[in-house]
């Protein structure tokens, strides 16, 4: 039976926040062992836990060690090239969510034009009236579009007998 969502938030309770943190730390090493595996890439896990003296560490602390010094010897430009703050972070997902909106925006335009042009060649809308000036200049460059397909397979069809 699944469970529910859990709230992903600060466990109050010592005991629960240690039996969580034991149940959750073998899928926590088999995620970075696949990731790792699919991607053909080093990856290392140290986890410091508050009851332990050393700290949990994936795939072992020689491996481990290699690739954390793999990341030091790297010149400082390129370990800060892809590093962000909190602030750029948040930055880059406003971009990418203003991206998504304008490619959503984008669709339902051409959505509804393409409806509009169906209501025309049905006989079911029979006036430009009630649409907005936007969705006006939308429609006229759809139907140069078209014409211009139109005059090209018109084209090839006279050439060519296509």
């Amino acid at each position: 039976m699944p469970h529910g969502r859990v709230k992903l938030q600060w466990i109050v309770n010592n005991a629960k926040r240690r039996a969580t943190m034991k149940k959750r730390l073998p899928g926590l090493v088999k995620k970075i062992s696949e990731l790792a595996i699919l991607c053909d890439i080093p990856a290392c896990l140290v986890v410091y836990r508050p009851d332990e003296e050393q700290p949990a560490v994936w795939p072992s602390t020689r491996e481990t060690t290699n690739v954390v010094q793999k990341y030091y010897d790297l010149p400082e430009s390129k370990k800060l090239k892809k590093m962000l703050d909190v602030e750029g972070f948040q930055q880059q997902q406003v971009d990418k969510e203003k991206a998504e909106l304008f490619n959503a925006h984008r669709d339902n335009c051409d959505q509804e034009i393409n409806l509009i042009m169906k209501q025309f060649i049905a006989h079911r809308r029979h006036s430009f009236e009630d649409l907005t000036t936007e969705v006006l200049i939308h429609l006229k460059l759809k139907v140069k579009e078209s014409l211009k397909a139109i005059d090209t397979r018109l084209q090839k069809i006279h050439l060519g007998g296509i």
